[in-house]
C-alpha cells in the first residue's frame, strides 16, 4: 500500500517525537540512578510482572527534585513500558497524542498485537504537530506555567498553616495536584457533604485512589489562576474553620 504525502509527513512527525523521546531518556542512562525504583523493578521482575510506567507529568517537577525516568536504569527494558505524553505539561489532552516507548522487541510485539486486537487509535496528525510545537517552542510557556504552580502551592500551603493549622499539606515535588488530608476538619463519611455542598468545590477524593485509607484526603488542581486558588482555599477555611 503506498502512503499519499500528507500521510508520509504526518509518519515522519511521529518518527521525530519518538527519536526525541528515545534521545531524552538515553541520556539519563548512567546518569539518573534511583535506588528505589530498583528495589521496586527488583520485586517486579522477581514476580514476573510487567510495569507500565506512566510518566506523563514528567515535565512538571518543583524544586530540587528531578524526574527519573524508569528506562534510565537500562536493566529493565525485557519487563519494561514506559509512557509519555504533552498532554499535562501543555495543557492540549484533546490533542489525543501520547507516545508509547518499549525498548524490548519481543514485548513490543506483544503491544501491537493488544492495541490491534483493541482497535486502539493511533492517535491524529493534528496531535502530532501540536505535540511537536509545543516541545519545540513553549519552554517561555512552561516556565510560566510552573512559576505559577508554585506560586499557588506556597499560598495555599501558607494559608492553610494559618487558618486550618492541623490540615496536611503533602509537599508538591512533582504534578499540578496538591494532596491534602482534612482528617481534623471532617470524617470520611462527611467529606463530600461538606467539600461539594458546603465548599461548593469540584475536587479529587482520596478514596478514589487508595480507598478507605485515604477517605479524608482530597486533590486540588493548582494549574489555574491564583484567583481561582484564592477561591478554593477560602471555601475550606471559611467551612472548615473551627470557630
Amino acid at each position: 500500500m503506498l502512503l499519499t504525502e500528507k500521510e508520509m509527513t504526518v509518519l515522519k512527525d511521529l518518527q521525530t517525537q519518538e527519536k526525541s523521546c528515545v534521545d531524552k531518556y538515553e541520556r539519563y542512562t548512567g546518569l539518573a540512578k534511583d535506588e528505589e525504583l530498583k528495589q521496586l523493578f527488583e520485586i517486579c521482575r522477581a514476580h514476573q510482572v510487567y510495569i507500565i510506567s506512566d510518566e506523563i507529568h514528567q515535565d512538571l517537577v518543583f524544586g530540587e527534585n528531578k524526574h527519573i525516568p524508569s528506562l534510565s536504569t537500562g536493566e529493565y527494558d525485557d519487563i519494561m513500558v514506559s509512557i509519555v505524553a504533552a498532554s499535562k505539561t501543555f495543557n492540549i489532552a484533546g490533542a489525543q497524542n501520547s507516545m508509547v516507548i518499549i525498548p524490548d522487541e519481543k514485548l513490543q510485539e506483544k503491544w501491537d498485537a493488544y492495541v490491534k486486537g483493541n482497535r486502539v487509535l493511533g492517535g491524529n496528525a493534528f496531535g502530532y504537530v501540536a505535540a511537536q510545537a509545543a516541545y519545540t517552542g513553549g519552554n517561555e510557556w512552561l516556565t510560566l506555567v510552573l512559576d505559577q504552580i508554585e506560586e499557588n502551592y506556597q499560598y495555599l500551603k501558607a494559608e492553610l498553616a494559618e487558618k486550618l493549622p492541623e490540615a496536611v499539606v503533602t509537599p508538591l515535588e512533582g504534578t499540578y495536584l496538591c494532596w491534602i488530608n482534612l482528617e481534623a476538619y471532617v470524617s470520611a463519611d462527611e467529606m463530600k457533604e461538606v467539600i461539594q455542598k458546603k465548599c461548593r468545590l469540584a475536587v479529587d477524593f482520596g478514596d478514589w485512589f487508595g480507598g478507605e485509607r485515604f477517605g479524608t484526603f482530597i486533590r486540588m488542581n493548582l494549574a489555574t489562576s491564583k484567583e481561582n486558588v484564592e477561591i478554593g482555599v477560602n471555601a475550606l477555611i471559611m467551612n472548615l474553620m473551627r470557630k
